[in-house]
């Protein structure tokens, strides 16, 4: 029987991805966008998947959100400027592991849904944010650090076995839902739209381009860290957040005067739409909170490029 089975080329010839997935998915009818354009060739960032991704973000963005007034709902030993403070240090740690982007939004989604479901003390916040850092770094990451790293950064205030059991509570309390849509998710997406970082121009003036392209990306960047510590931007969806980012950041360095109708299509948003939000953001923008400090140091830096020394009162917003 074994010998009949060995035989049998449909048991054991190894499965390629060909086998479990159907790639005969039609392109979309119409014309590709000009800003896939770049893209059209690559399957791992085909404009044939784009709207239905977008489509799937934009369904299952309610889904794992927190509860927006938790602070005072839920916990009765922490507040606001507790959670900013937290927030800022571990965008700090975050750059210092050098960790992507998307780590850093999934693990305060975790964060913020972890509270708005267990009441904690004061004294095990930093442990809760500890943990949430560390399980989306294993979730996103391919390299993540481990818990010792956690131990050193937090200067033993979160011990090894502290970690790993605080994993287990987020986990089951999260109820093992760890694929959730981020702002940075819809920003990227928004941006590219936007023709930011698009390099379809490549005469003598590509290199002052790719420069404002640079800080178009950074400040939305910017204007979304910032949001992630401010408790009162939870009351927004990921996808409004990110396109009143983007539509702030690209007039304040410029790149666009009005919201273009391909962006309205995009993003789901008109410009009126944006205006309670973006009135937000202009609020933290000219008022800096001093618990921020790790964020504005960050974005001062040349590496960043030192968006946040633009000043917003002398942009056309």
């Amino acid at each position: 029987v074994m010998s009949d089975v060995g035989n049998s080329p449909a048991v054991f010839r190894p499965r390629g991805l060909e086998d479990m997935v159907d790639f005969s998915l039609e392109p979309p009818p119409g014309p590709t966008p000009d800003c896939d354009l770049d893209s059209i060739n690559d399957h791992l960032c085909s404009p044939n998947y784009c709207d239905g991704i977008m489509d799937h973000l934009r369904n299952t963005e309610l889904k794992y959100l927190p509860v927006s007034n938790y602070l005072t709902t839920v916990q009765n030993d922490i507040n606001g400027r507790m959670r900013t403070i937290l927030i800022d240090w571990l965008i700090e740690v975050h750059e210092k592991f050098t960790l992507k982007n998307q780590t850093l939004y999934l693990a305060v989604n975790y964060l913020d849904r972890f509270l708005s479901l267990r009441r904690i003390s004061r004294s095990k916040l930093q442990l809760v944010g500890c943990t949430a850092l560390f399980l989306a770094a294993k979730f996103e990451e391919i390299y993540h650090p481990q818990i010792a790293d956690f131990v050193f950064v937090s200067d033993s205030a979160c011990s090894h076995n502290g970690i790993i059991q605080m994993e287990q509570m987020m986990m089951e309390t999260l109820k093992w839902n760890l694929l959730v849509a981020t702002p940075f998710r819809f920003c990227e997406r928004f941006l590219r739209v936007a023709g930011v970082g698009a390099q379809r121009d490549k005469g003598p003036n590509q290199r002052t381009r790719d420069n404002i392209v640079s800080k178009t990306q950074f400040y939305a960047q910017f204007i979304l860290e910032l949001c992630l510590t401010e408790t009162g931007m939870l009351e927004f969806k990921p996808s409004k957040l990110a396109a009143s980012a983007v539509f702030l950041a690209l007039k304040i360095t410029r790149v666009l005067v009005n919201w273009s109708d391909i962006l309205k299509a995009h993003t789901k948003f008109s410009e009126t739409d944006l205006e309670d939000c973006c009135r937000q953001i202009k609020h933290i923008l000219l008022h800096p909170n001093p618990k921020e400090k790790s964020i504005r140091k960050k974005y001062k830096r040349p590496k960043y490029g030192a968006v946040a020394r633009i000043s917003l009162r002398s942009s056309a917003t």
